[in-house]
């Protein structure tokens, strides 16, 4: 039963890191759009915010696959806590 509460929190922990990692994968493609028309979302052409949301996907999952095939997220709790991770 202990193993099941271990296993449980682990599972709850790299859900929420894959949130988390594609929440920052999209708001980065965001952020060099934003970066590279001086913070100004008018200026963007639609063509760019379209060429974005259709890589989006491929970037988002690209990514995924690389740090589940590097195990990152079966390391990254042994090294930091959340304790850590909170300072």
């Amino acid at each position: 039963m202990i193993n099941l509460i271990k296993n449980s929190g682990y599972k709850i922990r790299v859900l929420l890191l894959v949130i988390a990692d594609i929440i920052a994968c999209n708001l980065c493609t965001l952020a060099a759009l934003l970066i590279r028309f001086d913070f100004k979302y008018s200026s963007i052409d639609q063509l760019y915010v379209s060429h974005a949301m259709e890589y989006g996907v491929i970037n988002t999952a690209t990514v995924l696959l690389v740090i589940f095939a590097c195990k990152l997220y079966s390391s990254i709790w042994s090294y930091a806590g959340i304790n850590e991770l909170c300072m």
